[in-house]
């Protein structure tokens, strides 16, 4: 049997229109654009089987999840995951896109031409590379779920 997997990302959120770095944060929410987005992809992929939902947890996910259910008429309940979570860009999340731009330019550009370099600080101080943690954490959620 072959394996089908369809991603789905959350709908336009506050977050989007206020061009904020949303990475963790789970402060962003949907928008109504973003609720009718996830409506029009569940009506979109309603004439498809679907035998399993996966989803991050975040409010923007989990909204955009529920709503594309409620056009599937699926009973199957989705499985919220960490494995699904967003890629993690610390003290990013949640300062707009001019405020990187402005006050970490160097750190902004290796974002936008070499994003698999990119490297920040924890609270703590450790360095770590966002894009190479998201994708170990995407295999592992593969890995444990396949």
């Amino acid at each position: 049997m072959t394996l089908r997997l369809i991603l789905v990302r959350h709908g336009l959120s506050s977050f989007n229109c206020e061009r904020r770095i949303q990475g963790r944060n789970d402060s962003s929410t949907l928008t109504q654009e973003g609720k009718t987005q996830a409506n029009k992809t569940g009506q979109a992929l309603s004439s498809l089987q679907v035998d399993a939902i996966y989803s991050s947890p975040l409010k923007r996910a989990s909204e955009t999840t529920h709503n594309l259910i409620s056009e599937l008429k699926t009973k199957i309940k989705p499985t919220f995951s960490q494995g699904l979570l967003e890629v993690d860009l610390g003290k990013w999340s949640g300062l707009k896109v001019d405020e990187i731009k402005e006050n970490f330019p160097q750190e902004y550009l290796t974002w936008k031409k070499s994003p698999e370099g990119f490297v920040l600080k924890r609270e703590n101080g450790d360095e770590f590379k966002p894009i190479q943690e998201l994708m170990a954490q995407a295999k592992n959620f593969l890995n444990q779920t396949i």
